[in-house]
């Protein structure tokens, strides 16, 4: 019983990603907005529940990076809600459940979630104008926001 409710869990997640990826573009901004929220809700609530299949959430957002700059942008969008909603405690959920899935994705995720998040893969293959592109910077998250500068895609910390 336990192994089908993760299971489908599962493929909740996955039908939203997959979905996100055909017809984000297409989509509304609240609508993005809120299919974003609930994949991030369900990767959190079955972060242990299905044996690591929603842990690889951030590495599938990848592929959004590596298309257009509206995919691009609903790929930062998901990789800013995932740390919100891991850092955001649930009144359902116990104090130390809620810790335990925050330090694992901590642990697991986060460091390369704002890898990915400064600098994109093939951010440069994106052929923009000279100057920023507002929707571009619109899209951007305020956690993302300092990271870039818009103009050349650069990490404005080179370390």
């Amino acid at each position: 019983m336990v192994d089908d409710v993760a299971h489908d869990v599962c493929t909740a997640g996955n039908y939203i990603l997959t979905y996100l990826a055909r017809k984000g573009t297409m989509l509304r901004p609240f609508a993005i907005t809120a299919l974003i929220q609930l994949l991030c809700r369900i990767t959190k609530l079955g972060w242990f529940d299905t044996d690591g299949q929603l842990r690889k959430v951030v590495t599938q957002t990848t592929t959004f990076l590596k298309q257009s700059v509206e995919h691009c942008i609903i790929g930062l969008k998901i990789l800013n809600e995932l740390v919100v909603e891991f850092n955001h405690r649930s009144s359902r959920r116990t104090i130390t459940a809620h810790r335990k899935a925050s330090v694992s994705f901590r642990d697991l995720s986060l460091l390369y979630t704002f890898e990915i998040g400064t600098y994109p893969p093939n951010a440069r293959s994106h052929v923009l104008p000279p100057a920023p592109l507002p929707r571009l910077e619109s899209g951007l998250e305020p956690s993302f926001h300092p990271c870039w500068q818009p103009r050349s895609f650069e990490p404005i910390l080179t370390r």
